[in-house]
């Protein structure tokens, strides 16, 4: 895809009445917990919302400090919030979810104003 093509998405999702989201969701591991044992866990994390209509990618970084920043991109909020009702009560995402310290955990939606790649 060309970046005059990317530009022209760009400005169709300002415009648009159901644009692109991106999932962002804010966490630190529990003490204990490996960042190589929970990458593990991540990667089935990310097969179960690859499945979902709507998905366009995800990225998880980490800060120095330990704070995780997890960002999901939908195709809209509906394809987003579809995903997210049955993560937590996911059979096969329970280690996933035990690793992260809930209490602490911030998730959000923004509407995609631009994109680059």
């Amino acid at each position: 895809m060309s970046l005059a093509i990317l530009r022209a998405d760009q400005w169709n999702y300002m415009h648009s009445s159901n644009p692109p989201v991106v999932e962002t969701v804010r966490f630190r591991l529990k003490p204990g917990i490996s960042d190589e044992a929970f990458l593990i866990e991540a990667e089935k994390a990310s097969d179960y919302v690859s499945c979902f209509a709507g998905f366009m990618g995800r990225r998880l970084s980490k800060q120095e400090d330990g704070l995780w920043l997890d960002h999901l991109h939908w195709a809209c909020l509906e394809d987003a919030r579809a995903a997210s009702e049955g993560f937590m009560s996911e059979p096969g995402l329970q280690a996933f979810i035990a690793a992260i310290d809930t209490a602490m955990m911030e998730f959000k939606h923004a509407k995609l104003m631009h994109f680059a790649a």
